[in-house]
């Protein structure tokens, strides 16, 4: 997990008013303790005491979205053939059903999705698993498609409920 400097860092830049507006995203590993990392990272660890609650919360970067890898992108872009990646084991089904009660306690529907997709196709990969299609295409092909994505998602009116 995420050490508490890091993450305070981080939300002391995002605190800064040159750094409010711009958008920060995580890359993590497409499994649930990648997904375990980025939730930690936006919510703060939930498996603190009470006391340190109050710091955690101080540090947790609520803005923070996930520009993958996630499993539905994987699969929705054809990224990885199903042998490429690798079977979920017990601690990852664990880990996963950790997350979607986790997902339902903070209303987050995202994770929720991500976490059944996960289940669901019962796999899991690393990023340096996309790299066999090329460090350069990852870089300057994947992530910017996947961000420009977010950004133009973020950029649309929110519809009434």
């Amino acid at each position: 997990m995420p050490d508490h400097a890091t993450r305070y860092f981080l939300h002391h830049l995002r605190s800064q008013a040159e750094f409010n507006s711009i958008p920060f995203f995580a890359l993590v590993d497409a499994d649930p303790f990648g997904v375990g990392i980025f939730t930690n990272y936006k919510y703060g660890s939930i498996n603190q005491s009470k006391q340190s609650r109050t710091i955690e919360r101080e540090c947790a970067l609520n803005n923070l979205q996930l520009c993958g890898v996630t499993i539905k992108q994987i699969r929705h872009q054809n990224l990885l053939e199903i042998n490429q990646m690798i079977t979920l084991t017990d601690s990852d089904k664990k880990k996963c059903n950790n997350l979607l009660q986790l997902s339902n306690y903070l209303n987050d529907e995202a994770l929720k999705q991500i976490m059944q997709s996960q289940q669901e196709w019962n796999v899991k990969a690393e990023i340096e698993t996309l790299m066999s299609k090329g460090v350069e295409w990852f870089v300057k092909t994947f992530l910017p498609q996947q961000i420009s994505a977010m950004i133009f998602e973020n950029s649309k009116p929110k519809s009434a409920p």
